[in-house]
């Protein structure tokens, strides 16, 4: 039997930092900024050259390590995992969840709250009549299952294989589409 845990009690939630100016108008540097417009629907982060920042007049602890799972805390809830080693900068309207427990592993926690069941568990502890939330209370006290971590391996290796797939089928979708373009043209049509 799978056993189930505050997510509290298996990591630790991080605000994002507020900015006092907007992100594009702060000097140049060295450290991406993370929004919640760059996360993308498969767990992973789109991130703009564009919007760099130093971090040596900022003081915060809203920088993310490898494998942190981000999760947007204002709108729909999607999620992302780090795979940088290099640190970024979050805003405010996204938490870092740090896994603290060697019991889960974050990117099962992430596969987990982006799924129909996970959505829905984070839509219930939502807050907010048109633009919903997610105290960091909540996001807390929300139960989440922690499965044995063969089980957990398992989930991971299911989600990249069907991750691929579809990748694949994108771009088989898209050969297809060349081949009737280049059909057309030459048949002169």
């Amino acid at each position: 039997m799978d056993q189930r845990s505050k997510l509290g009690n298996i990591v630790k939630v991080l605000s994002g930092y507020s900015f006092k100016e907007s992100v594009d108008n702060l000097p140049s540097g060295d450290t991406y900024v993370l929004q919640a417009k760059d996360i993308a629907e498969d767990l992973s982060i789109e991130l703009n050259e564009n919007r760099k920042i130093s971090l040596k007049d900022i003081s915060s602890k809203a920088t993310t390590h490898k494998n942190d799972v981000i999760i947007v805390c204002k709108g729909n809830p999607s999620i992302a995992i780090i795979s940088s080693n290099d640190p970024i900068l979050i805003s405010s309207s996204l938490y870092i969840i740090r896994v603290t427990n060697n019991s889960i592993i974050p990117k099962f926690l992430a596969i987990y709250l982006n799924s129909s069941k996970g959505q829905r568990e984070l839509d219930r502890i939502s807050l907010g009549a048109y633009i919903k939330g997610i105290s960091r209370q909540n996001l807390e006290d929300l139960v989440v299952p922690v499965p044995n971590i063969q089980t957990q391996q398992l989930v991971i290796s299911l989600f990249e294989n069907i991750t691929k797939q579809k990748s694949l089928l994108e771009r088989r979708m898209v050969i297809n589409d060349e081949i009737l373009n280049y059909t057309i043209n030459k048949l002169n049509l």
